[in-house]
C-alpha cells in the first residue's frame, strides 16, 4: 500500500510547489515532510503539534530504536483513502520543512 499512498497524497498536494516524490517519500526541495512506513504514514510537524495529535484516535509517537522522535508523528488509517483527512497536516508539515 505504501506505494500506492504516497502517489495518492502527491497527487493531491500537486498545487505545492516543489513538492516530489522521492521512494516511499514526500519532500519539498531537498526535505522529507513524509513518508510511508507500511501500511502508516509518518509526518514531520513542530513538536507542541505532534504532541497534541498523540491525545487523538490514529495517531501515535515515531519510535527509532529507543527514542522518540519529537518532530515526528505516525498516522494510521484504516484504509488508503482515509488519508485525505490528512491533507492538512501535510500541508502545516511542508510549511514546517521549509520554514526551519
Amino acid at each position: 500500500m505504501a506505494e500506492g499512498l504516497i502517489e495518492m497524497l502527491f497527487e493531491a498536494l500537486r498545487d505545492q510547489p516543489g513538492v516530489r516524490i522521492k521512494g516511499q517519500s514526500l519532500m519539498v526541495g531537498d526535505k522529507m515532510f513524509a513518508y510511508a512506513r507500511g501500511d502508516d504514514l509518518v509526518i514531520k510537524l513542530p513538536s507542541a503539534q505532534v504532541q497534541t495529535l498523540l491525545r487523538r484516535k490514529g495517531f501515535s509517537p515515531h519510535v527509532v530504536g529507543k527514542n522518540t522522535m519529537a518532530e515526528w508523528v505516525v498516522v494510521t488509517r484504516p484504509s488508503p483513502a482515509g488519508y485525505t483527512s490528512d491533507l492538512p497536516l501535510l500541508r502545516d508539515a511542508i510549511e514546517f520543512v521549509t520554514t526551519s
